[in-house]
Parts: C-alpha cells; sequence; structure tokens
C-alpha cells in the first residue's frame, strides 16, 4: 500500500513538472548507441534522432526535450513512472507493456548481427546474399567475436556445437573496434558486428579498407524497436497521434535512414524486406485502438 501511494505521489510530481509555462513537455529517452542516438560535441545526434524530429515537427503542441539515458535500462525506469515521456528503440516486453503504450509500427528496422569481412574477401567468395556461421566455423576459419555481447539463441548454440573452432573471444575496451582493426590486420578472416555499427565505427577511426557485412543463414535477417509512450490516459492520446505520424512518414523513403549505415550489398534486401512489412501490415498487428472520440485530457 505504502508503495502504491509513492508511486502515486512520484506520478503527480512529474505530471505537474510535464507542464512548463502552458505548454506539456514530452521527454523523449534514447540510449547511446550510435549510430541510432550518441553524444557529439555536446549535442545528442544519430539517424534516430534526426527521425525523431521529423516526428516533433508534427506535435506543434507539445515542446519537446531529447534526454540522453545512457542505456536501456535507465531509459526504461524513466518512461515507466514519468508522464508525458517516450523510450526510443525498444523491444516489447510483457513487464513493458503494463507500465507503456507502444506504437503500432516499428520505429526503427533493422539487420540483426551479420558477419563483416573485407571486400575482397566478399568478392572471393562470389558475393554471396547470406553466408554460413556453421561452414566458417566447421572450415576452422578465423573469425572474431565480442566475450560481453549476447548473441541470439541460434548464434549461441552454433557456437555450443562449434566450441574446437578457431574463434577469438575479444574482451578488452572498444571491444567492436579492435576487432575491425584486427581484421583489417589480417589477423582474423572474420568477425560479428552489427552492419551499422561497422559503418559507424569504420568511420570513426577513418579505415581504409572496404569492410562488407553479409546476413548470417542460419538467423532471421530483420528486427524491429518502437516508441514507447508511458501508459496514462494523455500517454494513450499520444501514442494515438505518433501512429497516425508513422503510418504518414513511412513511405518508400523511409529506409534511407538506415540505409547509409549500412553496405550497399544489403540495399536492395532491405528496401525489399521493409516494403514487405508494410504491404503485411494490417489488423492482425494492430493493437486494440482506444475511443477516437475520447475526450483530449490535455485541453
Amino acid at each position: 500500500m505504502k508503495y502504491l501511494v509513492y508511486i502515486n505521489i512520484i506520478t503527480l510530481l512529474f505530471t505537474v513538472e510535464a507542464k512548463l509555462y502552458g505548454h506539456y513537455v514530452i521527454n523523449w529517452y534514447v540510449a547511446e548507441e550510435p549510430p541510432i542516438s550518441y553524444t557529439r560535441n555536446d549535442s545528442i545526434v544519430g539517424y534516430g534522432i534526426d527521425i525523431i524530429k521529423r516526428i516533433q515537427a508534427k506535435l506543434p503542441e507539445y515542446k519537446h526535450d531529447i534526454v540522453m539515458a545512457g542505456n536501456y535500462a535507465r531509459l526504461t525506469n524513466e518512461v515507466m513512472y514519468r508522464p508525458l515521456s517516450i523510450g526510443v528503440g525498444l523491444f516489447k516486453t510483457e513487464k513493458r507493456k503494463r507500465f507503456m503504450s507502444f506504437t503500432n509500427l516499428p520505429l526503427f528496422y533493422f539487420y540483426n548481427i551479420q558477419v563483416a569481412t573485407k571486400k575482397s574477401t566478399f568478392n572471393a567468395l562470389g558475393k554471396p546474399d547470406h553466408i554460413s556461421l556453421k561452414k566458417i566455423l566447421n572450415d576452422k576459419r578465423r573469425i572474431g567475436i565480442s566475450k560481453g555481447r549476447t548473441y541470439s539463441k541460434n548464434i549461441r548454440n552454433i557456437f555450443k556445437e562449434n566450441k574446437n573452432s578457431n574463434i577469438y573471444k575479444g574482451s578488452q575496451g572498444n571491444v567492436s573496434e579492435s576487432l575491425l582493426s584486427m581484421l583489417v590486420q589480417d589477423r582474423l578472416e572474420y568477425i560479428l558486428l552489427y552492419p551499422e555499427e561497422t559503418e559507424y565505427i569504420s568511420k570513426k577511426v577513418d579505415l581504409r579498407e572496404d569492410i562488407i557485412t553479409i546476413p548470417i543463414e542460419e538467423t532471421e535477417d530483420i528486427s524491429f524497436s518502437w516508441l514507447a509512450v508511458h501508459k496514462d490516459k494523455a500517454g494513450k492520446l499520444l501514442v494515438r497521434k505518433i501512429n497516425s505520424i508513422l503510418e504518414e512518414i513511412q513511405d518508400e523513403s523511409y529506409p534511407n535512414y538506415y540505409l547509409k549505415w549500412i553496405s550497399k550489398n544489403n540495399h536492395k534486401s532491405y528496401r525489399e524486406k521493409f516494403r514487405k512489412f508494410r504491404t503485411d501490415f494490417d489488423d492482425r498487428f494492430l493493437e486494440k485502438e482506444q475511443k477516437t472520440d475520447e475526450e483530449d485530457p490535455l485541453n
């Protein structure tokens, strides 16, 4: 009981704070995850920020603040308890659904972990659309992974089945940069990274070697993450407005935000997958909408 009273008091304080000089303020919480959102020269930038600002421009009735939460744990906690707050790029979980209203359409459509290699290796392989992780391990090719990263269940199972393979596990700071450096120096033939992560680091450290990422044959290609709004009456109204905006802006040009950050061999496939998802998006994907004639709680 005391816990519920405490939560209600905190919620009331945050609600008062959310209204500033007659305008309701939306706090958009982002994680430090380049190139989606990251801090550069005391500013928060990234292709995800570009999308957020486009959405904000269509919500002029609110004031907007973009807040760097640092990590997704803090981001989630802020949105759970702070009215008129939005978490950017969250996966749906049952716990989060109890406290947050998720948008119908995802905000981000992104490739899962891929195999990164030098362009010369990619060409020698015949420029494949996909590559088998099992074959790489069975052939004892030199592959680098991050010891501290949690990989998908499929990838973990493949590693378990091939414990004696030629696997290098990096654990030092800036492990992704280190793995890329070892790849360029021919100390590794392959590494596992996200495509956009590979491109970002390559530009950051000014790699002169072209690096290509290839989808893994044994895993799903595409994943999604959503905008999640604090769940209360005002939040439900806000998420409906954002749903309409996402429907409007996710046209044929929407993939361009992401395409700038992946190697060109993935461009055609990504466009096709995005187009198919948008075409197939129907009532099976939609959560039950609130009544459209509900009174606006902010007026």
